[in-house]
């Protein structure tokens, strides 16, 4: 099982926000992987599963950055951080427990289906601690 730090940005553009959730690529350990959400994670189990896009590897400086992001990309603000906690789904995916601390981080700790429909498309369902999906 892995365990990964962790951590989720509120990413402010002239175009709008969204949320750049980001985590250790465990291959390399000298970057970090992520995907786009459109929800903080205080959020989340209100949602129950969002749509997210993946995004290019970023350095490890943004475990812990805020401020203006490089050739007029906005700015970033940490809203939660902590680690996750989990295994990969073969090629395509992760399950992960997820621990966070911070601004929007939810009550509970949920655990998060992080898996590719496309090379463009991630699907996130959010669960509850018996994996079979948040009770109606």
């Amino acid at each position: 099982m892995l365990q990964l730090p962790t951590v989720i940005l509120h990413h402010q553009t002239v175009h709008g926000s969204h949320y750049d959730w980001l985590w250790l690529n465990p291959d390399t350990r000298d970057e970090l992987l992520g995907i786009r959400i459109p929800h903080p994670p205080d959020q989340w189990q209100a949602h129950t599963s969002f749509n997210a896009q993946p995004l290019a590897p970023h350095r490890l400086t943004y475990l812990t950055y805020q401020g203006k992001v490089s050739n007029g990309r906005g700015s970033v603000i940490q809203v939660a951080k902590g680690h996750v906690l989990g295994n990969r789904i073969g090629k395509v995916g992760w399950d992960w427990q997820v621990h966070l601390q911070g601004s929007h981080a939810p009550q509970s700790q949920p655990n998060v289906r992080v898996f590719a429909i496309t090379p463009s498309l991630i699907r996130c369902t959010i669960r509850n601690n018996d994996g079979y999906g948040i009770p109606a």
